[in-house]
């Protein structure tokens, strides 16, 4: 899934990243 890849790399990418895709996750999630 995208969450364990963004989990795993997590150290190197920023928050806000991480912020934009569970936002991304929630909204598709509501459809």
């Amino acid at each position: 899934m995208l969450l364990e890849r963004l989990t795993g790399n997590g150290h190197e990418e920023d928050p806000l990243i991480l912020l934009v895709t569970l936002k991304l996750i929630m909204e598709r999630a509501k459809k």
